[in-house]
């Protein structure tokens, strides 16, 4: 599988990574039913990461993302689960001048409601608003609040910030 043009953030991700001296990705696995959003899960830092490619749409601001699985018993999609044992989700986000990732460690999955527990039936997809996004409503303004302090912008010192993280 060609993952440069497949995964193109994917792979821009890996080689920053790889080019600001931290590890190599651990047991990269590749979802194809989610190509769109470039969805996989490695290993970095001994930490289980699922990424994923966030996309512009055209009639709202911010970017969607798609954050479900697949039911293997009924076929059916349904959100990531508490019981995944996901260390944190590295959402990718991108416009014509500016990237970064959004960095959501599994407790702040849990608490926004966006990972299905016991309490909560979680989410399939959810928007993201970069520091660039305007945010036009109420919901939106709420939801880029929370998701500032997770937002890390690809700078040059960014990828130390994302390794601090990851540690």
């Amino acid at each position: 599988m060609n993952t440069t043009t497949l995964y193109p953030n994917f792979e821009f991700f890996r080689s920053c990574i790889l080019e600001h001296g931290g590890p190599d990705l651990q047991e990269i696995a590749f979802d194809s039913e989610s190509k769109a959003y470039e969805a996989c899960e490695f290993l970095l830092n001994k930490r289980r990461i699922r990424f994923r490619a966030a996309k512009t749409t055209p009639k709202k601001s911010g970017q969607f993302v798609t954050i479900w699985k697949r039911n293997p018993e009924s076929g059916v999609t349904m959100p990531w689960e508490k019981s995944d044992a996901i260390d944190f989700a590295l959402l990718f986000c991108a416009d014509a001048h500016k990237k970064g990732f959004l960095l959501l460690p599994e407790s702040v999955l849990e608490k926004q409601g966006l990972i299905a527990t016991a309490q909560n039936k979680g989410k399939r997809g959810f928007r993201i608003y970069a520091p660039w996004d305007i945010a036009t409503n109420a919901q939106a303004k709420k939801t880029k609040a929370w998701q500032l302090p997770f937002f890390i912008e690809c700078t040059a010192n960014s990828f130390t910030t994302l390794f601090d993280h990851l540690k």
